[in-house]
Formats: structure tokens, sequence, C-alpha cells
């Protein structure tokens, strides 16, 4: 699992979505706790009510193709991540803001012509 990384989704209602967050503050490996926090926030800040399938993906690469991956990402570019003392504060902050809807990136719904 990278820095930042890739989520996809599929609802029975909206379709298919993408995201991008930050990936290690929860678990450098292990994705569930990500996806559980991850469900609950997108479902009252993204509208995702009816969430099927929840996908970590293996590379950036996957979600290259929505509509608003590069300013999402330009977006996360901008905001360094603090390694050393301050690292274990500054994930336990973005954990926090994960589960509470923010630091989580819609990159829009499924274009099947691009993504």
């Amino acid at each position: 699992m990278e820095d930042i990384i890739a989520i996809t989704v599929k609802d029975r209602i909206r379709g298919r979505g993408a995201f991008i967050t930050w990936g290690r503050v929860f678990d450098p490996v292990d994705t569930d706790v990500l996806k559980e926090r991850f469900a609950t926030a997108i479902k009252k800040r993204y509208g995702f009510h009816n969430v099927e399938t929840i996908h970590v993906c293996n590379s950036l690469r996957d979600v290259a193709g929505y509509p608003y991956f590069f300013e999402c990402l330009a977006k996360m570019s901008w905001k360094p991540i603090p390694f050393g003392t301050k690292y274990r504060a500054w994930a336990a902050k973005k954990r926090r803001e994960i589960s509470a809807g923010k630091e989580i990136y819609f990159l829009g719904l499924c274009d099947s012509k691009t993504a």
C-alpha cells in the first residue's frame, strides 16, 4: 500500500465511482479498517448509500481515467506527509478526518469510455 491510494466503489444506484485518500494511516498492509471507515464516510458525505463493493486498487493508474483524478491528486500533493517525530500525530489526525468524510477525494463516477 502506498502513501496515496485509490479506492473504487460499486453502488447499486449510483454506479461505479472512485476516490483517493491517504493509504498507510490505519494499517500499512491490512485494508479492512480503512474500508470500514471509508464505507461509513462516503455514505454520509457523498451519498453512496447502496455500496455493493469497495476495492483498494493496486495502483493510482486504475483510476486515472476518472473525471477529477488529476485535480484531486494535485490537491493532495500540496499536503506533505511529515515523516519522523511528527508522523504519529499527523496519521492520527488523518484517521479522524477520513472517518469524518474529510481527506477523501471523489474522482467522479465511471464513464465507461475512460475508466
